[in-house]
C-alpha cells in the first residue's frame, strides 16, 4: 500500500508503508505513482475556497464597521459638557427599554 504526498506531487515522492506487499502490490502501486508523475506534469492542483453568500454579506460587513469612525467626538464633548453641568440626566426606563432590546436581538441571532 501506498501513501501518496498529495501536497508535493511534483516532487513525484510517495511513501510505502512496510505491510507486507507482494510483487503485483508492488507493481500495481510503481503503475500508479508513474500515472500521478505523468499527471501532476500536465497539471497542477490547487486548492480553492468558497464561501457562502452570507459569509460574504458578513465580510462586507466586518470591512464597513472596520472603516466607521469608533467614537463620536462632538457627541462625546457634549455629555462631558452636560454632566459637568450638572445638566445630564440618565432615563432609566429608556435605558431598561434599551437593554431589554438589545437581549431580544441577540436572542433571535442564536436560535
Amino acid at each position: 500500500m501506498a501513501i501518496h504526498n498529495i501536497n508535493n506531487m511534483l516532487g513525484n515522492q510517495s511513501t510505502k508503508v512496510a505491510s507486507g506487499n507482494t510483487s503485483s502490490q508492488a507493481a500495481s502501486s510503481a503503475a500508479d505513482n508513474a500515472e500521478q508523475a505523468q499527471q501532476a506534469k500536465g497539471s497542477v492542483r490547487q486548492d480553492a475556497v468558497v464561501l457562502t453568500d452570507q459569509a460574504q454579506q458578513l465580510g462586507r460587513v466586518q470591512q464597513r464597521l472596520s472603516n466607521a469612525p469608533t467614537t463620536n467626538q462632538a457627541k462625546v464633548e457634549a455629555l462631558k459638557s452636560a454632566i459637568d453641568k450638572g445638566e445630564y440626566k440618565v432615563d432609566s426606563q429608556r435605558v431598561a427599554k434599551k437593554m431589554m432590546s438589545m437581549e431580544s436581538d441577540l436572542e433571535k441571532l442564536y436560535r
